[in-house]
C-alpha cells in the first residue's frame, strides 16, 4: 500500500478535510514530522477495503488506533491480524505498526441514542474552506457541533465487497474533517477512533451530533462523543484526538520587565547562534534595539 500526493489530495477535496498538514508541504515541514503526512482516515478505508481484512457480513463495529504516521510514497504492508474479539489487520512500514484496526470486535450492547433533535431539523452547514483556529476556551467540555455533511462521488478503491459500504466510507470521510477542520481543528492530530451501528445502516446525506466528551488542557486530548445519521441508521462515534489552542499573543516587550517601550541602543550578544541567545536577539530587534551577534565558528 502506498499513497501519492494526488491521493491526499483526492481524499481532501472529497472528504472536506484541507488540514495543512496533509495538502500544504510548506506548513507541514514547520510541525514536528517536517513533512506532509497522509490522513489516517485514507490509510484506514484502503485497509478495510483490502483482502486481509475483508468478511462476510461487512462492517459493523469499527475500532482504529492512529500509532504513528503514514508517508506519502513510502510503502507499508498489511498484516493481517485475528483473535477472539474479531478480524484486524495492521498497517505496518518496516517493522513498526502505524495503524492497527479490528473490525467487528465484540462489546456490550450499544444504547440507543436520543435521535429527537434529527426531527427538529438541522440548517444546511457549509464544509469549512479552512481549518478552524481555537483557543482553550473553544475546547472545553461541552462543546457541541450540529451540522449535515455532504461528499461528492466516491473515488475508485473506496468500497469493496465485502468491505466498506459507500455510506461507511462517508462516516471515515466525515470523521476525518470533524477533527482535522472543526474538533481540534488547525492544530489537530488523530488517535483513534470507535465506531458502532445502532441500528440499520445509514444511507443518504449524513447529519452529525458531536459533543466535546472530554478534554485534557496539560497533554491536548480531546475526546469526542458523536452521533451520525443517515435515512436508515445511527452509527455511533467516539473519537481521540489531540490539539493545541491557539497560543495567546504575546508582545515582546514582556520579555524585558521594567522596558515600557521600544528601546534605541545598540546591543552585543555573546552565543547567540542557537538556542536563548538566538531567541533573545529576536526579542531585542523586535523591540528597536540594533543587535550585534558574536558566535563562535
Amino acid at each position: 500500500m502506498r499513497f501519492s500526493s494526488r491521493d491526499i489530495q483526492q481524499f481532501a477535496d472529497w472528504s472536506g478535510d484541507q488540514n495543512p498538514l496533509h495538502v500544504d508541504p510548506a506548513a507541514a515541514r514547520r510541525t514536528v514530522f517536517g513533512q506532509t503526512v497522509v490522513h489516517g482516515m485514507l490509510s484506514a478505508i484502503y485497509a478495510l477495503n483490502a483482502p486481509p481484512l475483508s468478511r462476510e457480513g461487512g462492517v459493523r463495529r469499527l475500532d482504529i488506533e492512529f500509532r504513528s504516521a503514514v508517508f506519502p510514497e513510502t510503502s507499508c504492508t498489511l498484516v493481517p491480524t485475528s483473535d477472539a474479539d474479531g478480524s484486524g489487520v495492521a498497517i505496518v512500514a518496516g517493522d513498526a505498526p502505524l495503524v492497527t484496526i479490528h473490525v467487528n470486535k465484540e462489546r456490550a450492547s450499544e444504547r440507543i441514542p436520543d435521535l429527537s433533535w434529527v426531527v427538529a431539523g438541522i440548517s444546511d452547514v457549509r464544509r469549512r474552506p479552512q481549518p478552524a483556529v481555537l483557543d482553550a476556551h473553544d475546547l472545553r467540555l461541552g462543546r457541541e457541533i450540529t451540522a449535515r455533511y455532504e461528499t461528492g462521488g466516491l473515488p475508485d478503491g473506496y468500497t469493496a465487497p465485502n468491505g466498506l459500504l459507500p455510506v461507511q466510507a462517508r462516516v471515515l470521510g466525515l470523521c476525518s474533517y470533524l477533527v482535522g477542520m472543526e474538533l481540534p481543528g488547525l492544530r489537530s492530530l488523530l488517535g483513534g477512533l470507535r465506531l458502532a451501528s445502532t441500528g440499520g445502516v445509514p444511507g443518504g446525506s449524513l447529519r452529525h451530533r458531536v459533543r466535546v466528551e472530554q478534554a485534557d488542557p496539560r497533554t491536548g486530548r480531546l475526546v469526542l462523543d458523536g452521533i451520525l445519521v443517515g435515512g436508515g441508521g445511527a452509527v455511533r462515534a467516539s473519537i481521540e484526538a489531540f490539539g493545541r489552542p491557539r497560543p495567546a499573543a504575546i508582545e515582546p516587550i514582556a520579555a524585558f520587565p521594567g522596558v515600557s517601550a521600544p528601546a534605541a541602543g545598540t546591543v552585543v550578544v555573546v552565543g547567540a547562534s542557537r538556542g536563548f541567545g538566538a531567541a533573545l536577539v529576536l526579542a531585542l530587534l523586535a523591540v528597536g534595539y540594533r543587535v550585534h551577534r558574536l558566535c563562535a565558528v
